[in-house]
């Protein structure tokens, strides 16, 4: 399980929370400080925005829309693959500072995450709050129907690339696992009589056991997405 007490740093990679297992030598878990918005599989970000409403000349009159996100802790493919390099580099000198054969791969592990609540702003009047899948990544998935109102405001923060996007994770993780520990004494016992005296032993056992304690952790930070980005994800629907 996840050792918080032995978190670590990287001077490369600041932006990740580093931590070991506690019984896996080569186990790490990496957590980024900073969720970000989930990326597809051509690395487009994964939100998007449909307005609906009547062309009036130049100008649209919004009657409303409908809001897709998805948000991860998943590392980048460059975290990864640096985050991994420094990670080898780190074992190969903790197994022979002087050089020698290469250490085994490190292993980065999914923490064990119990419970957690996620809130993404859009802008200063928008914030949707939501779950995590509690599972690897831990993607949340928000999906909003947004009034008149809603929609015009997101349309104007949207042209300016969400500038006040915000995300914000709140996650509880397991932590290593309880501990049993045993303390024994040994009692003398003496009995005399007229004719004889006698002693005998025998051991108190003492048995106590410490629980786990959970990790509470808080994520967050900025969308980090362009106008550029963001001008890709717009629909809009003319009725």
């Amino acid at each position: 399980m996840l050792n918080a007490s032995g978190r670590f740093t990287i001077d490369e990679l600041p932006g990740l929370l580093l931590y070991p297992d506690d019984r896996h030598e080569r186990g790490v878990y990496a957590i980024r400080a900073m969720p970000r918005v989930a990326t597809d599989e051509h690395g487009l970000p994964q939100i998007s925005l449909a307005l609906y409403g009547r062309r009036e000349g130049p100008e649209l009159r919004v009657r409303g829309g409908v809001l897709t996100l998805t948000t991860t802790l998943q590392l980048i493919e460059k975290e990864d693959r640096a985050l991994r390099a420094a990670l080898a580099h780190r074992l190969v000198t903790r197994a022979s500072p002087s050089g020698g054969p290469a250490a085994p791969a490190a292993e980065l592990l999914s923490p064990d995450w119990l419970q957690g609540d996620v809130q993404v702003r859009l802008t200063r009047e928008l914030a949707l709050p939501g779950k995590p899948s509690l599972i690897g990544v831990n993607n949340a998935t928000f999906s909003r129907k947004l009034d008149a109102a809603e929609a015009q405001g997101l349309k104007k923060a949207w042209d300016d690339g969400l500038e006040d996007g915000w995300i914000r994770y709140r996650l509880q993780l397991r932590g290593p696992g309880g501990r049993s520990t045993f303390q024994s004494r040994e009692v003398m016992q003496s009995e005399r009589s007229e004719t004889s005296s006698s002693e005998r032993s025998s051991f108190d056992v003492t048995a106590s056991r410490t629980e786990s304690r959970p990790t509470w952790l808080t994520l967050e930070g900025p969308f980090g997405l362009t106008a550029g980005d963001l001008a890709h994800r717009l629909t809009i629907v003319n009725m």
